[in-house]
């Protein structure tokens, strides 16, 4: 039978400050620290691809063979593709509304206006389709149909002939998944193409004025994309554009891959699922301080996040994390928490994509209560 669960109300219970030892709550949205991160990370964006421009257009450097150019270029290129990944972080704050809070419309506004420049300016992402298919991912985690940006197959059912041809050369996709979702949008439909019934069940059901809004990101990536490229030349821009975007792409897949995989975790259908007890399926790791935090706690808070994700901005996590596993523990539920250290991180992502790829067990799907033993 299924393990006992709390609900989500002892979770909130759980993340109440203990005075004296603590008087803050982690659901205090501070707009100033929010925009203070923004601000840091555009610096970090900004002076690392100018400078990634100036090389690449030196005449020095455009004497050098090709590889040899990319050699030089590559340490810069994944710093700059790190400080994409962290201002993509920020962005992620804003599309659940916690740069600014939901008090005023000026603070609505402000988490408007960072995740368009987080999101469809700096990481060429339209930010507000994005935000669309993501919530439907927190409201269906770890649901084996239903989960939005993740797509699971049966290990025991086979693959269709054009899937398995794809899984063939899974190795050499890592690097694009993150464009695969975006454009052509595997799984959920594209992030840049979109009408009506156009196909991709993301825009199953959206309004005209939402399309409308999707439609303003999705211009905004392709004038910024189009203007950068038509500015520095398809050789700067592909060695200072998008090396650091492809950067980007891999800390993205990377990060969101293995939040969501783990030996234990289990998927849920429609008869079993439960908001709660699906979030406790996602993982906490750590991926090292300096990763952590640089990532605003997007890995080793991961658990808090989902559990409410439009409550806890980033810098408020562990704290929430801390409080959670304090609560889980005082209450029995301490087994549900799952928390893995993943400092060889790279090593971790090519092992399991290349293991388990969308794989996962049929034993790992629970249908029903009657079937479903989880040990």
């Amino acid at each position: 039978m299924l393990p006992p669960c709390p609900t989500l109300t002892d979770c909130r219970r759980y993340l109440l400050p203990v005075p004296p030892l603590s008087t803050s709550s982690v659901f205090e949205i501070n707009p100033v620290r929010g925009l203070s991160y923004f601000l840091f990370d555009a610096a970090w964006c900004v002076g690392s691809i100018l400078a990634l421009v100036r090389i690449t257009s030196d005449s020095t450097f455009l004497s050098l063979p090709l590889l040899l150019q990319e050699a030089v270029a590559l340490p810069l290129q994944l710093f700059a593709g790190s400080g994409l990944w962290a201002m993509w972080c920020v962005g992620h704050d804003a599309g659940h509304s916690l740069v600014g809070g939901q008090k005023t419309p000026l603070r609505r506004a402000l988490d408007e206006v960072v995740g368009e420049i987080a999101h469809s300016v700096f990481c060429l992402t339209p930010f507000a389709s994005w935000r669309r298919s993501h919530k439907l991912h927190h409201l269906n985690h770890n649901h084996v149909t239903d989960d939005f940006s993740h797509q699971w197959f049966i290990r025991e059912e086979g693959l269709p002939d054009w899937i398995a041809n794809s899984y063939k050369l899974r190795m050499l996709q890592l690097p694009f998944l993150y464009l695969v979702y975006l454009l052509p949008g595997i799984p959920d439909g594209s992030h840049f193409v979109f009408w009506p019934g156009c196909g991709g069940r993301m825009w199953e059901k959206v309004g005209k004025k939402e399309l409308r809004r999707c439609g303003l990101s999705s211009a905004l990536s392709v004038f910024t994309a189009t203007a950068l490229f038509s500015v520095l030349g398809p050789h700067a821009f592909a060695m200072s554009i998008l090396a650091p975007w492809l950067v980007l792409s891999f800390w993205l897949f990377m990060v969101t891959y293995l939040q969501h995989h783990s030996n234990e975790g289990k998927l849920y259908d429609d008869s079993t699922f439960n908001f709660v007890r699906a979030a406790f399926e996602t993982v906490d790791r750590d991926y090292g301080a300096i990763a952590n935090f640089f990532s605003h706690s997007m890995m080793d808070g991961h658990v808090a996040h989902h559990l409410f994700f439009n409550r806890i901005p980033h810098y408020n996590l562990l704290t929430a994390r801390d409080r959670i596993v304090a609560g889980l523990e005082k209450d029995g539920y301490g087994d549900l928490y799952k928390f893995e250290k993943t400092h060889n991180f790279v090593a971790e992502i090519l092992k399991y994509w290349d293991e388990e790829w969308f794989f996962v067990n049929d034993a790992s799907v629970i249908r029903n209560p009657k079937r479903a033993e989880i040990v």
